[in-house]
């Protein structure tokens, strides 16, 4: 059963205002009738700005919080955000991202990009604490890494609903290819994702959990255009996904200097998945479930 989002708890306070003012959200947290033709007539100047107030805030944030170096970091105005933030496990391949320093370091630089890195492992799990330490490591040997990649330390729920608010792209890449190509499932829905596209967050994401639901699902018509509406990680090898990374990364940059793209993807994916994203609607799901409409 798909997760769902508190939206109170989780969106830009004045975004879910101009939801529920332009008939997209009611008072009970569900998409209205006829919330795609509203969410299709939403000003695209008003969402932009509503963004940065997401990206202020971010900002405000990580000035109030440590990187590795035990700095505070200042992200310069204009600059673009990308995010990776949840639990380190094996199968969600943090690593991943710094698979090629170099090639990295130049995507980073020629898109003025700048990557926030948030997440803990769990205590027992001394093969992820020393993955993160040789990631670390491959950040220090690298100037343009050093200055562009902050891992902030201390990761909790604030600092989680502020990188949902102000991330221009969020990455998150688990494993979903095995070793014999063929397509594997190892990552539930988890609710990161929902948290940055319901807060107009571009997706860099492996097609799994709760993303992979439209790929899958019995609408023919969201199928045949699941794709375009956030950047897919493809490939049928490791060094072919991490291609796929780097070239989507670009793309990505490439899109947010394109207002007029970028908030036309920001409105087909909210389109596309508020009905899975809403709080309301699991919890309809679990009381239908434990409920059966013909149980007495």
């Amino acid at each position: 059963m798909t997760n769902g989002i508190c939206l109170e708890r989780w969106v830009i306070p004045e975004l879910l205002k101009y939801y529920r003012e332009k008939g997209i959200i009611d008072e009970f947290g569900m998409p209205q009738d006829g919330f795609v033709g509203h969410i299709e007539r939403l000003s695209s100047l008003r969402l932009e700005e509503i963004k940065k107030t997401g990206r202020l805030e971010l900002r405000e944030t990580l000035l109030q919080r440590k990187d590795q170096y035990d700095n505070p970091v200042k992200i310069p105005i204009g600059s673009k955000i990308f995010g990776f933030r949840k639990r380190f496990a094996s199968y969600k391949r943090p690593e991943m991202i710094y698979s090629r320093p170099d090639e990295l370091s130049r995507i980073l630089a020629d898109n003025d990009i700048y990557f926030i890195m948030a997440g803990n492992a769990h205590p027992s799990d001394t093969n992820m604490t020393s993955l993160l330490k040789r990631i670390l490591s491959t950040i220090d040997a690298n100037e343009i890494l050093k200055d562009r990649v902050h891992f902030i330390q201390d990761y909790d729920e604030s600092l989680s609903r502020a990188m949902a608010h102000g991330v221009d792209v969020s990455i998150n890449n688990p494993q979903v290819i095995g070793n014999d190509g063929q397509r594997i499932s190892t990552e539930a829905c988890g609710t990161s994702w929902m948290k940055d596209l319901i807060n107009n967050t571009m997706l860099i994401f492996t097609c799994d959990g709760g993303l992979a639901d439209l790929e899958i699902g019995d609408d023919a018509t969201l199928n045949d255009s699941f794709s375009a509406l956030y950047f897919i990680i493809k490939g049928k090898t490791y060094e072919e996904e991490v291609s796929s990374l780097y070239f989507q990364m670009c793309e990505a940059a490439r899109i947010i200097d394109d207002s007029h793209k970028k908030t036309e993807l920001w409105k087909k994916q909210l389109s596309a998945f508020l009905p899975i994203i809403c709080g309301s609607r699991m919890i309809a799901d679990y009381l239908n479930l434990a409920f059966p409409k013909n149980s007495k």
